[in-house]
């Protein structure tokens, strides 16, 4: 038995490049006296609010423990900071046949049998509701270091691959064998080539290939799109990673984008969007009064109405970004689009494209080309007069005078006298 497990240790730490070392949950410091190196029992108090304890052999070299005075160092991390004691391990504590902690004394300087008075007792994980507070604990004269190896080969076995043993597991409260269940915290061991197959968030994403990109496999919104391989889950599906009200399935099936709140850039979460009835892949389909988020630079540097004019700039200009007609024509930086050259900005019947072709003003009712008039004339334009004969275009159309004539006949009397 002594060879198996010697022989099972030497395997198990061959293809590591730290020395020996273990790991566990819970810890007490020694309160009542100044502790010597061997202890026939030493009293606790309450345990450290502490994490991450691991406990790892002194020599760099060391690929089981060896000796009945086991040299090393302890580091766990208290408030936030690491904290790295030098320390022997010199005694177990048992309870019958089993094994169920250890003392340690800190030493100084590190390696040496010089102690500080200050003694640690470590629970060996799965007996951390064992011991109860404010009591005294006695150990055992058994060698030390068979214990510590038998701890390191019991830490080595990780039923469903997910780097954390089934005895620190069980320990955690999570399951030895879904490896989907664990603390990232307590991963000691190479993960299996299973575990790496697995979407343990069902984002798509494999396991391993998480890790290869710096994602977290346990969170189903942390992954890269370009590494999705996997169908997505039916939890996922049901996630909503962005807090914009759809779902990431809905946001799939929809095109959007289901990490970014508003897909088009345009201010409105996409949620909104689809209950606007608007577009949420059109940053120009939107409703101004449901617009909560910063625009997008992609968003600001478009021209949704066309007139040459920026999104960004004509919010600046005070101007609406979706009236091609309303802009400042210093403001232009861009070529017009075809619909805005196909508006009728000023309602004369000749279109924007047609009248900066012309030479005459798109803005102006009353600079056109009347052989170039190919749409009906606006409300607008119809109650002009252009002529300032007292007759408004629109009745001068009627009459079959000319808008832009006073005295169409020629006669010296204006067209409104003659009415």
């Amino acid at each position: 038995m002594k060879r198996l497990l010697t022989a099972a240790l030497i395997a198990l730490c061959s293809t590591q490049v730290f020395s020996v070392s273990f790991t566990f949950n819970k810890a007490y410091i020694g309160v009542g006296t100044t502790y010597a190196l061997e202890t026939n029992s030493i009293s606790i108090g309450t345990p450290l609010t502490a994490t991450s304890y691991t406990f790892t052999s002194l020599n760099p070299a060391d690929q089981t423990f060896s000796g009945n005075n086991v040299a090393g160092t302890l580091t766990y991390t208290l408030n936030g900071v690491l904290q790295t004691i030098d320390a022997v391990i010199t005694r177990p504590i048992k309870s019958g046949n089993t094994y169920q902690g250890l003392y340690m004394v800190v030493v100084n300087p590190a390696g040496s049998n010089t102690t500080t008075g200050t003694a640690y007792f470590l629970v060996l994980p799965g007996f951390e509701a064992v011991f109860s507070n404010n009591t005294s604990i006695g150990s055992s004269s058994d060698p030390v270091a068979a214990v510590l190896n038998a701890v390191v080969l019991q830490q080595s076995v990780d039923s469903d691959g997910d780097g954390v043993s089934d005895v620190i597991e069980s320990s955690n409260g999570t399951n030895p064998n879904d490896g989907c269940s664990y603390n990232p915290a307590n991963v000691t061991l190479t993960r299996s080539s299973a575990w790496n197959a697995l979407d343990c968030d069902g984002d798509g994403v494999t396991n391993g290939t998480e890790l290869s990109d710096g994602t977290n496999p346990l969170d189903g919104c942390s992954y890269l799109n370009g590494s999705v391989t996997l169908a997505r889950s039916t939890a996922w599906n049901a996630l909503d990673c962005d807090s914009d009200g759809v779902p990431n399935g809905t946001e799939i099936t929809d095109g959007t984008d289901p990490r970014n709140p508003d897909t088009d850039g345009d201010g409105v979460p996409d949620g909104t969007e689809k209950t606007d009835g608007t577009n949420p892949l059109d940053g120009c389909s939107y409703l101004a009064a449901s617009v909560t988020l910063t625009q997008t630079a992609a968003w600001n540097a478009l021209d949704c109405d066309g007139d040459g004019v920026t999104n960004a700039t004509e919010i600046v200009d005070g101007t609406d970004p979706r009236d091609g007609c309303d802009f400042v024509t210093a403001s232009i930086t861009l070529a017009r689009s075809a619909a805005w050259n196909a508006l009728d900005c000023d309602g004369d019947g000749v279109t924007n494209g047609t009248e900066i072709a012309n030479g005459t003003d798109p803005f102006d009712g009353c600079s056109y080309t009347l052989a170039s008039v190919t749409l009906s004339r606006s409300a607008v334009w119809n109650a002009l007069d252009c002529d300032n004969d007292g007759v408004t275009n629109g009745t001068e159309i009627t009459d079959g005078t000319d808008p832009r004539n006073p005295d169409s006949d020629g006669d010296g009397v204006t067209d409104g006298t003659e009415k």
